[in-house]
């Protein structure tokens, strides 16, 4: 299986959709959850997403859904936004710990 891993330390990441114009840092990570600084002034502690590697088929032509992160949007989305990198690292720390 392939490295899924896209979202890396120290690596600096173009906002899309609603967050486009925002750059995000990724400070922290420990497993799917990330610690991020945005452009903006806040700070934004999100869980990303796996997607596992996935054979389809629809109308009869087949195909693969490679495994990926996937950083979560819209509705899906269920991250805080933090103002304070203080309070932000303390929070990271506490949803590590649940």
């Amino acid at each position: 299986m392939k490295n899924t891993i896209k979202y890396k330390i120290g690596q600096t990441y173009d906002g899309a959709g609603e967050v486009k114009g925002i750059k995000f840092k990724l400070l922290l990570r420990k497993g799917d959850d990330c610690l991020f600084e945005r452009t903006d002034g806040y700070y934004e502690i999100i869980k990303l997403r796996q997607q596992k590697r996935t054979e389809k088929e629809i109308n009869g032509r087949k195909f693969t859904l490679e495994a990926k992160e996937i950083y979560p949007k819209g509705d899906s989305w269920d991250g805080k936004c933090i103002k304070s990198y203080k309070t932000a690292v303390e929070e990271f720390s506490k949803e590590r710990l649940n």
